[in-house]
Parts: C-alpha cells; sequence; structure tokens
C-alpha cells in the first residue's frame, strides 16, 4: 500500500518539483534515523529518484560513502589502489545508510555507473560483516546495483507524456489514457552496463571463493559467502547464461511438443524441464530456461514477454566471464555443502541456505 500510493505521488509530480522534493527527501532522510521505518523510508527514497536519477544518485552514494568508508581509502580515491577501510558507525546506522544507497539504485539505470567505484568500497566494507544484518543489507545493495544495470524496466510510471507534466502537472490528475498513447522510457541494458556487471560479478565470485577457501572455515564465513552467491545471482540472473547442453527448439514449443513432454502430459505429470540445459539457441542467449518458458503458472508469459522486448532492443552479447559465471557459483556451492555436511553434519540452516542458492542458480534467469 505505502510502495503504491508513494509511487502514484511522486510519479505524478512535474520534473522541477519532482526534483525539489528530492531533494527535500534527501536532507530528511540524512538527518533522520527511523529504524522501525527503515523499508518504507526506502521505497519513499526510490519513488522520490525516479525521474531526476543522476541529480539523486550525486547526492545518497557520496554521503552514504562518507559515512561508510574512512576517508581517504578505497577506490574511489586516488589510483583505486587502496583497500578501503571502514568508518566507524554504529549496527543500525550501516542498515539505515545501507537501505539509502541501496534504494536510490534501484531503478537508476546508466546514472548508476560513474559512482560504482564508491559503490564497490561500500560493498567491499560491508559485504563481509561480523553482523549477519549487515551483511545481508549490502547483499541488498550488490542485488540492486546488478538489477538497475541488467533488468529491462521502465524507467518511468507516469500516467501521460512528460510534457504534460512541465506546467501545471496537477491540471492532469485523474485523466485516463490508453497505455499505448503513453510513450514509456525504457531501461535496456547497455554495453557498458553489461561489462560492469560483469567486473563486479567476477569480483564478488572470488570473494566468496576466499572465504570458502580459507582456512579454518567458520559457518559464519561459509553464510557470508553463500550470500554474497546468492545475490549475484539474484541479481545478474538476466545475464548469466545457461549451462550448455542439450538444445531444445523453444519456438516450435507451443504448436508441437517433444514427445517426452507429451507423453508426461498424457501422464499427468509436470513436463520436465530437461534440467537447466534444455535451451534453444534463442532461449540461452536471452537467459531463459525451458521450465520457465513452458511452465502453466505465469512464467511463459513473462518469459515471452521479456524475450520479445529484448529481441527488439538488440541485447548486448554476452560476455566470456558470465558465460562461466553461473556453473562456477553452482561448483562452489556444492564445495560449500560438502564442507557443512563433513564437519558439522547436524548443520541444517547452511544446508538449507545451500539449496536456495543451487535452486536459484539452476532456475532463476531473471524471466519472473
Amino acid at each position: 500500500m505505502v510502495t503504491n500510493t508513494v509511487d502514484m505521488f511522486f510519479g505524478q509530480l512535474g520534473g522541477g518539483l519532482q526534483r525539489r522534493m528530492m531533494e527535500r527527501v534527501f536532507r530528511y532522510v540524512v538527518s533522520h534515523q527511523h529504524s522501525n521505518s527503515i523499508k518504507d523510508f526506502g521505497m519513499i527514497c526510490m519513488s522520490s529518484v525516479s525521474g531526476c536519477e543522476e541529480e539523486a544518485l550525486a547526492l545518497y552514494i557520496p554521503h552514504c560513502h562518507a559515512a561508510i568508508v574512512e576517508s581517504g581509502s578505497g577506490r574511489a580515491h586516488g589510483d583505486g589502489s587502496t583497500e578501503p577501510r571502514a568508518a566507524y558507525a554504529s549496527e543500525a546506522e550501516l542498515l539505515w545508510l545501507l537501505r539509502l544507497c541501496s534504494h536510490s539504485i534501484k531503478r537508476a539505470g546508466t546514472a548508476v555507473l560513474p559512482h560504482l567505484a564508491m559503490i564497490r568500497d561500500i560493498l567491499d566494507v560491508t559485504l563481509l560483516h561480523e553482523k549477519k544484518t549487515v551483511y545481508k543489507a549490502a547483499g541488498k545493495l550488490l542485488r540492486n546495483v546488478l538489477k538497475t544495470m541488467t533488468l529491462i524496466y521502465p524507467l518511468e510510471a507516469r500516467s501521460l507524456n512528460a510534457e504534460n507534466f512541465e506546467r501545471d502537472p496537477h491540471a492532469h490528475w485523474g485523466e485516463r489514457i490508453r497505455i499505448e498513447q503513453v510513450a514509456l522510457e525504457w531501461h535496456e541494458p547497455s554495453e557498458a552496463e553489461v561489462v560492469a556487471a560483469e567486473k563486479i560479478i567476477a569480483a564478488y565470485i572470488d570473494k566468496a571463493a576466499s572465504e570458502l577457501g580459507a582456512e579454518n572455515t567458520t559457518r559464519e564465513r561459509v553464510w557470508r559467502a553463500l550470500y554474497v552467491l546468492r545475490n549475484v545471482v539474484r541479481g545478474a540472473a538476466f545475464v548469466l547464461s545457461a549451462p550448455e547442453g542439450e538444445s531444445v527448439d523453444v519456438a516450435t514449443w507451443r504448436g508441437q511438443p517433444p514427445a517426452w513432454a507429451t507423453s508426461a502430459n498424457e501422464a499427468g505429470e509436470a513436463p520436465d524441464a530437461v534440467g537447466a540445459s534444455g535451451t534453444s539457441a534463442a532461449s540461452a542467449a536471452l537467459g531463459v530456461p525451458l521450465d520457465l518458458v513452458c511452465d502453466g503458472n505465469g512464467g511463459g508469459r513473462a518469459a515471452e514477454s521479456q524475450y520479445t522486448a529484448v529481441l527488439s532492443a538488440g541485447r548486448p552479447a554476452t560476455p566470456a566471464s558470465l558465460r562461466t559465471a553461473r556453473k562456477r557459483i553452482i561448483d562452489l556451492t556444492h564445495s560449500a555443502l560438502a564442507t557443512a555436511t563433513a564437519a558439522r553434519e547436524d548443520d541444517v540452516k547452511t544446508c538449507v541456505l545451500c539449496t536456495k542458492v543451487l535452486a536459484l542458480a539452476l532456475h532463476n534467469y531473471g524471466a519472473a
């Protein structure tokens, strides 16, 4: 309810008025901390940023960076070779700042690119933090920065075209219009965004691997590594290629399903998805597995709409490292599972977390 109301309010404001409101929201949230309403204020930040992303991130990201990362350290200073060091901040302050940072970039598109050095510093300081609440919040920041660069989504949700809001925007409130008459602006992943996402994915998969390969690995270190892998998959699922395997022509699926699927349906069983590897050349390029394209629970429609959008937009080629990232995540999760079962046979929480990561790696391709 809060999200829809706030989105509707900020979405109907004119450009100049919306920027002034965004600045007022920023001044308030950086001077007040409401730990009991942290999610609601995050939603307000996200909605207020829409339409003035560049100006908003120029305020939010430097503020969060200055409060979380020690001055003079990290990629954002000097030649970028200095490791970021944590500034003093309480757990509650970190959670508040991470929420502001995470939500301000959630639908920012290319506006996030100039701030990636600061965002990487923040992630390096918080992603492997000793407090679970902190590294989980940092994981959401990692997920959102990958999503905002790699997903296809509308950059605005106004009910009329932008020019109608430049003068007296309130005069158009309540007017009705057909969706095809609204010239929505869409975010489509650019080559620069995919390359930037590739670097972030490789860097944090390496960090997870280091945690899992460390001597005297503790359960907490395994958890931190698994949360990193989980959020990499959830954030970048749309650009992570499926593992190679048997090829099935998705284009002819609806007209004439393969024999194995027909026999399964006659027996009253759900069609097997041919694992995560059963994809055609087109679905492999898109990153949508057959179990999403062909199921009867809405996944097919979601996958089909993304497939159409990507084909019409001309999607950037998938970099080489992204073609193997999903397989590497699966291998690292298997390693964590082996460690958990060998050292602590009753470590149910770690086993459950490993199962969740494996399920995402095998079946989440950004279509739902």
